[in-house]
């Protein structure tokens, strides 16, 4: 009853739900969708081969005459909790949070670090008014980041993505060329690239 926000000189007050920003809502979030998983899951007329859950994303391996009837279970627990379907690519990969999970031939998955269409590419501008330190940090934490949850083919590309990004916030060519590159990494050539099996389902809610 206490939850206010305003946009376009518009106050807008919550109806519904817990307050948004505040610390119980992702613990009650993660309750429910662990009662709603527990509730939808066995009575499926089909084996999930595989399910994995941050808060209120949820990425699941399902065989592909599944889709409807997975939609419509978990849309019928509640109907204030509505899920929409992203299906997999013409690569089948699919993106959960940062990452993109693709298949290979071998039957392995691996993880590609991703950004959404939408995002910006803004990060904190290297002409702001903050300690040289901290600039540093973050793109360190950065690279750290993107080499942690991409596969060693991919890693290339994305320091050279990163590379790029903080370039267009100001940083030093210098600078991103010493902390992004100076370390050895492991690159695979370029005829040892992962190829993508066209057979496999992988779907996100």
């Amino acid at each position: 009853n206490n939850t206010y926000f305003s946009f376009n000189k518009t106050i807008y007050k919550q109806t519904f739900g817990t307050p948004m920003g505040a610390c119980i809502s992702p613990i009650l979030a993660t309750y429910v969708m662990d009662d709603l998983l527990d509730t939808v899951l066995p009575v499926l007329s089909f084996e999930v081969f595989f399910i994995k859950k941050y808060v209120d994303d949820i990425i699941l391996a399902l065989p592909r005459d599944g889709l409807v009837e997975i939609v419509e279970t978990l849309n019928s627990y509640d109907p204030y909790i509505q899920f929409t379907i992203e299906n997999e690519d013409q690569h089948c990969s699919v993106p959960f949070l940062d990452t993109r999970l693709i298949r290979t031939p071998e039957n392995e998955i691996i993880t590609d670090w991703y950004r959404k269409p939408c995002s910006s590419g803004r990060y904190l501008n290297y002409n702001s008014y903050h300690k040289h330190n901290i600039k540093v940090n973050l793109v360190k934490q950065m690279k750290e980041r993107v080499l942690k949850v991409s596969h060693r083919s991919f890693h290339r590309k994305n320091l050279d993505i990163l590379f790029n990004l903080f370039l267009n916030n100001s940083y030093p060519r210098a600078l991103l060329n010493k902390i992004l590159y100076s370390t050895s990494y492991i690159l695979m050539e370029a005829n040892e690239q992962p190829s993508i099996d066209p057979n496999l389902s992988v779907e996100l809610f």
